[in-house]
């Protein structure tokens, strides 16, 4: 199945059960998470530019080790900014979560692969969060709370919210039947 045709289910309103065997982050998770990753970057700049401009005034080494330390310095703020840009992108693109009858399977991870394997029946309490980004874009994230200590919490972020909703109220209702 395509990608497009992934985003395409996941932006209409399911209907109760009637989940797509694989949901994917909404697209528009990915201008959320930059304009967020980049007022992040934004702070940590001031805050390095602060630091380095009080550690050049009370050390005074040689030239060339200042230098070079400001070089450092503007690569570790490039890095930071090129991260928020590229980095969301990357990782929407492998991030999927199966709803199965009996579990949820979450993968996820850009460089370092993970599968996590959430069975239904230890679900013990849902919270649909958003934040400010999330609202402005209409996203949320589904947090499942399990009684382990291992995973005790699985997060499904980015689900298009009415999506989330819909999640939410099935696992519920599945709950309440004795099923979850």
């Amino acid at each position: 199945m395509s990608s497009e045709s992934l985003e395409h289910e996941a932006s209409e309103t399911p209907k109760a059960g009637e989940f797509p065997p694989e949901l994917r982050m909404d697209p528009a998770w990915v201008p959320a998470t930059r304009l967020a990753q980049l007022a992040r970057s934004i702070v940590f700049t001031l805050v390095i530019l602060a630091a380095w401009g009080a550690f050049r005034r009370i050390v005074a080494w040689p030239e060339i080790v200042m230098a070079g330390t400001t070089v450092l310095v503007a690569a570790a703020i490039l890095l930071r900014v090129l991260s928020a840009i590229f980095w969301p992108g990357l990782s929407r693109k492998y991030c999927r979560y199966e709803v199965l009858s009996d579990r949820i399977v979450v993968h996820r991870g850009v460089l370092m692969r993970s599968i996590t394997t959430l069975p239904r029946s230890r679900i013990q309490h849902i919270e649909l969060a958003q934040g400010p980004l999330a609202r402005r874009y209409d996203i949320a994230d589904l947090h499942l709370n399990t009684a382990g200590t291992v995973n005790a919490r699985v997060t499904l972020i980015g689900l298009p919210v009415v999506v989330a909703r819909a999640l939410r109220d099935r696992l519920v209702e599945d709950t309440s039947d004795g099923g979850v």
